[in-house]
């Protein structure tokens, strides 16, 4: 009998453990959802410092001088090729 409670006793220390570890992985995931949002307007306002309006090797991506990120690249390219 006292092998059975303990048998029993150590499943449900056991269940208990999993359901609180799933609760502090939820918990974390939930953080980290909430922050995601101040996250991206950190980065969102580094790339306006940094002089980017748009994402990709687009012909109308400005760097900050005004300079087209395609026309910035062809002139890092020639200086590079000497």
């Amino acid at each position: 009998m006292i092998n059975k409670v303990t048998k029993t006793t150590s499943l449900r220390l056991l269940q208990i453990s999993k359901i609180h570890s799933n609760f502090a992985q939820t918990q974390a995931m939930v953080e980290n959802f909430r922050s995601l949002h101040s996250r991206l307007d950190d980065i969102e306002y580094l790339m306006q410092e940094d002089g980017l309006r748009n994402l990709g090797n687009s012909p109308f991506s400005f760097c900050s001088d005004g300079q087209t990120c395609e026309t910035r690249c062809q002139i890092f390219s020639r200086s590079t090729a000497n």
